[in-house]
C-alpha cells in the first residue's frame, strides 16, 4: 500500500520494509525482517540526487535528505488504516483491503524494483490486511513504462486462463499475475535495447573508470568500483542504469508505440485501466531545447520523415524556419513531449477501449510553487505526483489545488476498490475520420487549475480549451504524429524515428546503438 489514505484515517506506516538482499536477489525473505526498525524510510538505490529541484517549493522543515546504499535499497513503505491491521496471532475476520503498489519514475536512472517486490508482497501483505489478489500497480513516467511492459510480458500475456481466486494462471508458466490494475501516468513508449546494446554501454562504462575490456579481472575491478564513481559514469555518458532488455523469452513480440496496445490486449487478468498525460510534458526537455537551432530541428525533420510529411506534422504545431525565437522553444516542447508521452497514451487509450475499461485524464493546472524552472507551468510532466499523495496539500495557495490533490487521492483509490473513478472513455469508431459537431468522442478527465476536476467529451474539451489561458488542447496533432508514423511499416523503424524525432534517440545515435532487437 502507499499513502493514499482518506486524510481523517488514522494509518500506521512500516517504512523500510525489506523485500529482498542484494547482492543475491533470491526468492527467500529475510529472516530477519521482524527485528528491524520500521519507524524512517528506508535507502534508495545509488543515483544522482539533484540538490536545487524545488519544483514542489523545497524541503520541508526538518525534512531528512534521501539516503542511498547499494546493499539496503531493496524496501518498501507499507502503510496501512491503523484500525484494519490485525491484533497479533488473531483472526478476527477483518476484509482485507485493496493493495497499490506505486512504482517511481525516473528515466529509469533514478527511482527503485518490480516484480519480486511484487511477488513479496502477495505473499505477505495479508499480513498487514491487504488483499494479496486484488492489487493495483500505478506508476509515473519511467514507472507507468516499466508497468507497461509487464502488461506486455509472455510470460503474465500468455493466453492462459486467470483463476481469480487465487491469482494463478493455469499455463504452463504457472505464473502469479503481479496486479490486477493498472494506473499510467504519464507512460513514455519505450522499446526494450537489445543485448548488443547494453553490452555497448558496458564497454563505454569500463572506459569511462580506466578498466580493459580485455583485463580477465575487469568484473572484479568494477565490483571494487566504489558506487559514487558508477553514479558519475552513468551521468556523464547520458547512460540510464536499468534500460529494460529486448529479452525473446520477455518479449516475443517487441513492444512499440505501433503494437503495445494489441499487445496488451491479451492481458486479460487486467480488465480496467486509468491512463493519462499532462498538456505540457515536453517541458521537462527545456533544458536542451533551449540550445536547439530551428533550422537544425527542421532539417532533422526533413531528414526522418521527408519533406512533405515533415512540413504537414510542423505546420500543425505552427513551427517555420522564420518564426519567433521563443514561440519555437514552446511549440518545439509541446512537439517533443506529445511524441514521448501524450500521442502515446492517447493512442493506447484508443487501442485498449472496447477491450478493457479506459478511464482517460489530463493534467492542466499550472505548478503552484515558486523556486523553480518549473513555476507557473501548465502542466508540465510529473506535476500530477506533486498532487497525488497528499504530501503537499497544506502548501497548496487555493483551495482549487488542495481539491485537486485530494481528488486524485480519492479516485485513485475508488478505482483500486474496483469502482469507476469517473465516466469511462470511449474510443472513436475506425470509419471516422473527422469529429461530426456535436460528436462526442470518449469521456476525458479535465484537471484544471480554474475548474478542478471536469469531464468532458472530446469535442467540448476542444471548444472550451480555446478560451483557457494555457491553450488548446492537440487531439488532432496528435492524430497526425499516429498517421505520419504509420507510414513507416517496420514498428521497430517508426519507434527510431519517433525517438530521434523527441531527442530521445540523441545519444543512442552518438552511441552507436540499435533500436531493432531483431535485426
Amino acid at each position: 500500500m502507499t499513502h493514499l489514505l482518506p486524510p481523517p484515517s488514522p494509518a500506521v506506516s512500516l517504512q523500510q520494509t525489506p523485500f529482498n538482499s542484494a547482492p543475491y536477489l533470491s526468492l527467500q525473505f529475510l529472516d530477519d525482517f521482524v527485528n528491524g526498525d520500521f519507524t524512517t524510510y528506508g535507502a534508495a538505490c545509488p543515483q544522482s540526487v539533484g540538490e536545487n529541484d524545488n519544483s514542489c517549493g523545497g524541503p520541508f522543515p526538518g525534512e531528512v535528505p534521501i539516503q542511498l546504499d547499494e546493499l539496503s535499497c531493496l524496501n518498501l513503505t507499507i502503510s496501512a488504516p491503523l484500525d484494519s491491521l490485525p491484533a497479533a496471532g488473531v483472526d478476527d475476520g477483518k476484509r482485507l483491503l485493496p493493495v497499490m503498489v506505486y512504482i517511481h519514475g525516473g528515466a529509469f536512472r533514478s527511482g527503485s524494483g518490480h516484480r519480486i517486490a511484487f511477488k513479496w508482497i502477495r505473499a505477505n501483505i495479508a499480513g498487514f490486511s491487504g488483499d494479496p489478489t486484488n492489487i493495483t500497480a500505478f506508476g509515473e513516467s519511467a514507472g507507468a513504462c516499466s508497468i507497461a511492459l509487464h502488461l506486455c510480458s509472455a510470460s503474465l500475456c500468455s493466453g492462459s486462463t486467470f483463476d481469480h481466486k487465487n491469482g494463478l494462471t493455469t499455463s504452463k508458466i504457472s505464473e502469479v499475475w503481479p496486479f490486477k490494475r493498472a494506473i499510467l501516468q504519464s507512460p513514455p513508449t519505450l522499446q526494450p535495447s537489445p543485448l548488443e546494446n547494453h553490452e555497448i554501454l558496458y564497454q563505454r562504462v569500463l572506459g569511462f573508470l580506466g578498466i580493459s575490456n580485455s583485463d580477465p579481472d575487469r568484473l572484479q575491478k568494477l565490483l571494487n568500483v566504489p558506487v559514487e564513481k558508477l553514479v558519475e559514469a552513468s551521468e556523464k555518458l547520458g547512460v540510464p542504469h536499468m534500460v529494460p532488455l529486448a529479452d525473446a523469452g520477455l518479449f516475443p513480440m517487441l513492444p512499440n508505440a505501433a503494437n503495445q496496445g494489441e499487445i496488451m490486449k491479451n492481458c486479460h487478468w487486467v480488465d480496467k485501466m486509468i491512463i493519462g498525460d499532462t498538456f505540457y510534458e515536453g517541458f521537462i526537455f527545456q533544458p536542451a531545447m533551449k540550445h536547439t537551432k530551428i533550422d537544425d530541428f527542421i532539417g532533422a525533420y526533413n531528414r526522418l520523415l521527408g519533406s512533405f510529411d515533415a512540413a504537414e506534422l510542423l505546420g500543425h504545431y505552427g513551427i517555420t524556419s522564420s518564426m519567433d525565437k521563443s514561440l519555437f522553444w514552446t511549440r518545439s516542447m509541446f512537439l517533443a513531449g506529445d511524441l514521448l508521452f501524450s500521442e502515446p497514451a492517447h493512442n493506447l487509450c484508443n487501442s485498449l477501449a472496447g477491450n478493457k475499461k479506459i478511464f482517460r485524464y489530463t493534467l492542466t493546472a499550472r505548478n503552484p510553487f515558486p523556486g523553480s524552472i518549473y513555476s507557473q507551468v501548465p502542466g508540465h510532466h510529473f506535476l500530477d505526483i506533486l498532487f497525488l499523495f497528499l504530501t503537499l496539500r497544506d502548501r497548496f495557495p487555493s483551495p482549487v489545488y488542495a481539491a485537486i490533490a485530494e481528488g486524485f487521492a480519492s479516485r485513485w483509490i475508488t478505482f483500486a476498490y474496483g469502482d469507476a473513478p469517473w465516466e469511462e472513455y470511449s474510443a472513436p469508431k475506425a470509419d471516422r475520420v473527422r469529429v461530426n459537431k456535436g460528436e462526442a468522442r470518449g469521456n476525458i478527465a479535465v484537471v484544471s487549475g480554474r475548474e478542478g476536476w471536469v469531464v468532458r467529451n472530446r469535442v467540448q474539451d476542444e471548444e472550451e480549451s480555446k478560451k483557457s489561458e494555457e491553450g488548446e488542447r492537440r487531439y488532432k496533432q496528435f492524430e497526425i504524429i499516429q498517421r505520419v508514423l504509420g507510414k513507416f511499416e517496420d514498428g521497430c523503424e517508426a519507434q527510431r524515428i519517433r525517438d530521434a524525432l523527441s531527442g530521445v534517440g540523441e545519444w543512442m545515435a552518438m552511441e552507436g546503438l540499435r533500436w531493432d532487437a531483431n535485426k
